[in-house]
């Protein structure tokens, strides 16, 4: 009997060398072509998260190629749902220098821009001088299925933050994010079922737009009292003053003004449709008039022309007259163009036949 009890497992990555693990036992580790057989030295341990949000199936993971070049070598795992690799997805890759030593880990980022992106897994590699020439190697599913005993359930996390603007899509913020609401919005956050909701409210009435220094919308002015003035109807309240005169011709149409000692009234947003850039501003561009001249005055806003027009409607109906009394001219002239060949080819006519006599 042994004075002492034997040890089993006593290397784990020497083990490892000479046995199919992390690939199934039954795996061939052959590519398609048949020219490269994956040793059983080179991958030594692996783990992989496997989401559980992705429920995936736990024998769809493989070495789908290994890249052998002169500077070292890349390991990239793929994932089928349905086991025959017509749905692969790339889940991660892994790459050695040409430093590489014995049993050394590596992470194993996933891939960026599919449903792996975030995870973050680890591989050894163990000896890489078994390695054949310099290539692309592609390996069936069933060849290089990885062990499923490698994978580790795990409730995914938040992993980052991208903000997207129309067709444009910002980069991958991490870390620490503060989300601030802006001009008119309110943020609000909810935990409901486990599951966290960040909400973004409009402000209720504030037009979605940024307010302009010192002024008040006049909808938000409590009115308190209508008196009968003349022609006009006062309304005071809210700490603020604001007259109602109706438009002289029109029982309908009333025109609101607000007197007190802030700006007049909301913001112009648009002109004919057209709004105004950040700054707020609307070109006007001149067109065929030679420049325009603004020239504000209250609310008013009036666009003159430096360039005269050539003439006037009174002018035209003179060149107008004139024209028709050419056009008659010129067919008078025709009617007695023709009538003095007429008498002409009578003459001619007539001198030929004194010749003959």
């Amino acid at each position: 009997m042994p004075l002492t009890n034997s040890i089993s497992g006593a290397d784990w990555l020497a083990e490892n060398s000479v046995r199919s693990y992390p690939l199934v036992d039954n795996a061939t580790a052959t590519d398609l072509s048949g020219v490269y057989a994956l040793p059983d030295s080179l991958l030594v341990d692996l783990m992989l998260p496997a989401p559980l949000d992705m429920a995936p199936n736990p024998d769809g993971f493989w070495i789908q190629t290994v890249i052998v070049y002169p500077g070292g070598m890349t390991l990239i795992i793929a994932y089928t749902a349905d086991g025959t690799g017509g749905d692969a997805q790339v889940v991660g890759r892994v790459s050695t220098p040409d430093t590489q030593k014995d049993n050394t880990s590596y992470i194993v980022a996933g891939e960026p821009n599919t449903p792996w992106s975030g995870i973050v897994g680890r591989a050894t590699i163990g000896t890489t001088d078994t390695q054949v020439q310099v290539g692309a190697y592609t390996f069936a599913p069933a060849a290089t299925r990885i062990v499923a005993t490698c994978l580790r359930p795990t409730a995914r996390g938040l992993t980052g933050l991208r903000i997207q603007n129309g067709n444009e899509l910002s980069d991958l913020y991490t870390g620490a994010i503060t989300l601030i609401a802006g001009s008119n919005a309110k943020l609000s956050s909810s935990v409901s079922g486990g599951s966290t909701t960040i909400r973004v409210d409009a402000v209720d009435g504030s037009g979605l737009q940024l307010g302009c220094p010192n002024s008040v919308m006049l909808l938000n002015t409590p009115i308190a009292v209508f008196s009968p003035s003349g022609g006009q109807m006062t309304a005071t309240g809210g700490g603020a003053s604001v007259t109602i005169t109706r438009v002289a011709g029109s029982a309908a149409d009333l025109v609101i003004q607000r007197f007190d000692d802030r700006a007049p009234g909301l913001a112009v947003r648009s002109i004919a449709g057209v709004p105004a850039d950040a700054q707020g501003a609307i070109a006007i561009n001149t067109g065929s008039a030679a420049s325009i001249t603004v020239a504000a005055s209250g609310s008013t806003v009036t666009l003159s022309s430096t360039k005269n027009p050539c003439c006037s409607a009174t002018d035209l109906d003179s060149v107008h007259a004139d024209l028709a009394q050419f056009s008659s001219d010129l067919k008078s002239q025709s009617a007695t163009q023709n009538t003095i060949e007429s008498q002409l080819l009578g003459l001619s006519t007539a001198d030929a036949l004194l010749q003959n006599v």
